[in-house]
């Protein structure tokens, strides 16, 4: 009889022993469960809207698509993934190599930052006086112009780009009226 006993406690604590193993495992489920999904981390780019008022720069990218965008690119980090450069030196950058140099009298008038699923895009507003000329384009890119405004529809844009569009030419458009020299706002008055 003293052998049943024994062989019952053993069972018994086999028994609990499975019953704890099975327990923990149940609950490291529920709380994988709960942890917050792991977010990946975003892609910092940026840019530069040049403009003289009337059109801004914009490449043709060297791809299938040949789509047209704003001169700029992702941000340069070092090796241990250390962020090298911000948004304002990442812009700077990219805009002298994609076009050679970075623009004569070039001033910024404001900053959009844009937030997409897989990417944070910030867009420096550029004023010019003038269009200039002397472009150097990299293998990056096939083509460069100066295009007005309303001319943008009958063209390729890369699609985040014309998600905003609208808004950067308005903003445009309304910074340029308040920016008028007086004979400007004359000539324009007497156009009218």
């Amino acid at each position: 009889m003293k052998n049943v006993k024994i062989k019952t406690t053993r069972d018994r604590l086999e028994t609990e022993k499975n019953s704890i193993k099975y327990r923990k495992k149940k609950l490291d489920a529920i709380l994988e469960e709960k942890k917050p999904a792991k977010s990946k981390k975003k892609e910092v780019a940026a840019g530069m809207f040049i403009t003289d008022g009337k059109s801004v720069l914009l490449l043709q990218r060297n791809e299938k698509d040949k789509e047209w965008g704003l001169p700029g690119g992702h941000q340069a980090e070092k090796v241990d993934g250390e962020k090298l450069e911000g948004p304002t030196q990442t812009a700077r950058r990219e805009v002298t190599e994609e076009i050679g140099k970075l623009p004569p009298n070039m001033k910024r008038f404001d900053t959009f930052t844009e937030k997409y699923d897989d990417l944070v895009w910030t867009t420096y507003m550029m004023k010019v006086e003038k269009k200039f000329g002397g472009i150097k384009l990299s293998d990056e890119h096939t083509e460069h112009m100066w295009m007005p405004f309303d001319e943008a529809p009958d063209y390729r844009l890369h699609p985040k780009l014309a998600q905003q569009w609208s808004k950067y030419v308005f903003h445009v458009k309304e910074k340029f009226k308040k920016d008028m020299t007086f004979k400007e706002f004359a000539c324009q008055k007497m156009r009218l």
